[in-house]
């Protein structure tokens, strides 16, 4: 079962629910089959063209992490709960790790 049929199966339920008793007093709201149908394939085509414009818009994060090997000059990096973290100096004075750490 792919999206498509499952997003008419929304789409039908949706309607169904939206065209039941009690919504719209006075208003004939029943649809045919052929009718509700229709909106199902018109809005396949909609989700489809959405889908693309998003497709183009979409933009790959690359997954690039620096280099744990080699730490630029000042940093130190430690282990808190087994979790690594780093310190990093805002000057340019060599920063000393915080005393829990030592």
């Amino acid at each position: 079962m792919n999206y498509k049929s499952i997003l008419g199966s929304i789409v039908l339920l949706s309607a169904f629910l939206v065209a039941g008793p009690g919504a719209g007093v006075g208003q004939d709201r029943s649809l045919s089959l052929e009718d509700l149908q229709k909106k199902v394939v018109a809005l396949e085509e909609r989700v489809a063209g959405l889908e693309e414009k998003l497709q183009k818009l979409a933009v790959s994060i690359p997954q690039t992490f620096p280099n744990l090997k080699t730490l630029p000059e000042g940093w130190s990096r430690f282990e808190f709960n087994g979790q690594p973290f780093y310190v990093i100096p805002l000057n340019e004075k060599k920063s000393n790790p915080p005393a829990i750490l030592r």
